[in-house]
């Protein structure tokens, strides 16, 4: 067993077992402020700063096992790049969406739209505009915006393809339909 000085404070650090856990409690000011880097990314798939400081203390755990001193390297400078590594990760994850799953909400808001659009079945329309607001204020501005343009929701408003979508924002087809599948995906949970 050795030991390892790590701004000031000394911890175990074997061959099997690596750093001492403990240590990660020497990075976490440096895990806060990577978090504060990656925040922006990780708010547009609706996580928090906790999120990321969550996965920062898992590439701290994971630099604290696979540390070694003989390599010369300091211990933040190991962690930094696991800890960055899992921010990174977190903020790649997409939430996955089954293809029936889209298809069944796909069909719940074309439906809502048609009762919403039909004058003929008013109690049916209203009890529907109701469910679909409610479900709608899960979502921000944008998701809410991009449903409401994809599906025609709301009166005499047509569907646009994910193309279209695509050119009206700048961005491919592709995007679009991945966050229409997130802003789906939120609906169902």
């Amino acid at each position: 067993m050795k030991t390892v000085t790590i701004q000031g404070q000394i911890f175990d650090w074997d061959e099997t077992n690596g750093l001492d856990p403990s240590a990660i409690l020497t990075v976490q000011n440096w895990i806060k402020k990577l978090a504060r880097r990656y925040f922006a990314r990780a708010a547009n798939l609706n996580m928090e700063m906790n999120d990321l400081i969550q996965a920062g203390n898992m590439g701290a755990l994971k630099a604290a096992r696979t540390y070694r001193p003989e390599y010369g390297a300091g211990f933040l400078t190991w962690a930094n790049f696991k800890i960055s590594d899992e921010m990174r990760r977190l903020c790649r994850h997409l939430p996955t969406l089954s293809l029936e799953a889209a298809a069944e909400s796909a069909e719940y808001l074309g439906r809502s739209a048609e009762h919403i659009a039909d004058p003929t079945d008013q109690t049916k329309g209203t009890e529907n505009k109701l469910l679909l607001g409610q479900l709608m204020r899960r979502l921000n501005k944008h998701e809410r915006a991009l449903l409401t343009q994809y599906y025609g929701l709301g009166s005499k408003r047509k569907p646009q393809s994910l193309r279209l979508l695509g050119k009206k924002y700048g961005v491919s087809a592709q995007c679009v339909s991945n966050r229409v599948n997130r802003a789906l995906h939120k609906l169902r949970v």
